[in-house]
């Protein structure tokens, strides 16, 4: 008799554990699932919130009612901006992709803009300590030719990359022979790394530097120094010292130029004349990018795209959502 109370007490006891197990199983699944959907909710939110902000920055560029000149001192450049929001945060920022230099116009010139924004290029490369091969390397990767290319009149390392050097790599991969279409593609052309690419402390990255839009004129009103120096130097036959950027730069933020005669004050009369004739600079712009960085309860989504500004509103050239 005390035998089969055992068993009975054993078996109830098996069971109270069975139920017990199975209560725990569906809490924690219940709870994951909770987790899973509050995830979810904040994503979507999160989501929503970052292309709200995207359209909040092209409100903003489409209140500048001057197309003439495009400068830093005008709304659109004093952000990032925060406008109020009741789910979660959101941060935008504007910038001008046309300050930047245009790598995919390589593909286009012809004769002597394509000598003067090869030279750009390589002036760039001094000023951000990259080798000279990065630049024919960068025509290789665009033009539909298989032929290496030399800069004749470049002394130094200036050899660029077809098949041959891509598909000896560790990972290897073909050269492209078409015009760039996202940013980071340009981390695969030799001469180029992560390191150049995001820049340091004391040197700053390509990244800030380069564009895939625009019709290859930089805004010299936006032009972050290094490109502002390059360009200018293409055209002058005297080294351009840092002091005079500097001092172009700060005098832009008060007022900004207009044309090249605009210049005058800074450039001597051969550079300034030269300038006139020059494929690579503009006062204006019409690409833009614009990031919205947008978080809702700890769940963080960021939109980057680039637009073109046009007479019937924008158009998107790329977006990159992460």
């Amino acid at each position: 008799m005390k035998d089969k109370r055992g068993i009975a007490l054993i078996m109830v006891l098996i069971f109270l554990f069975l139920i017990s197990a199975l209560i725990m199983e569906n809490t924690v699944s219940s709870s994951l699932k909770l987790e899973l959907l509050t995830a979810s909710r904040a994503y979507l939110q999160a989501y929503s919130l970052a292309w709200g902000g995207i359209n909040y920055g092209l409100g903003v560029l489409a209140r500048d009612d001057d197309l003439r000149v495009d400068w830093l001192g005008e709304a659109w450049a004093q952000g990032p901006f925060e406008p109020e929001e009741k789910e979660g945060r959101v941060k935008i920022w504007i910038e001008d992709e046309m300050g930047r230099v245009n790598v995919n116009r390589l593909g286009k010139a012809k004769k002597r803009e394509r000598r003067d924004r090869i030279e750009q290029l390589l002036e760039l490369c001094d000023l951000l300590h990259t080798s000279y091969s990065f630049v024919p390397a960068l025509i290789d990767w665009i033009d539909a030719d298989k032929e290496v290319t030399v800069l004749s009149f470049v002394s130094g390392e200036n050899e660029g990359a077809e098949d041959e050097y891509y598909t000896y790599l560790d990972n290897p991969y073909p050269a492209k022979n078409l015009p760039l279409e996202v940013p980071a593609e340009i981390l695969w052309i030799k001469g180029m790394d992560k390191e150049k690419w995001q820049g340091s402390e004391e040197t700053p990255g390509w990244e800030k530097l380069l564009t895939l839009w625009g019709n290859g004129r930089v805004n010299l009103n936006t032009a972050p120094f290094p490109v502002l120096k390059a360009t200018l130097q293409v055209y002058s036959s005297e080294v351009i010292g840092d002091d005079l950027i500097e001092e172009m730069v700060e005098a832009r933020k008060n007022d900004p130029f207009l044309n090249v005669d605009s210049l005058s004050p800074y450039l001597d009369k051969k550079v300034i004349s030269r300038l006139r004739r020059s494929a690579l600079l503009g006062f204006s712009s019409s690409i833009f990018s614009v990031k919205a960085e947008a978080r809702v309860e700890g769940v963080k989504v960021t939109i980057k795209s680039v637009w073109e500004r046009k007479n019937d509103g924008f158009r998107v050239k790329y977006t990159q959502i992460e």
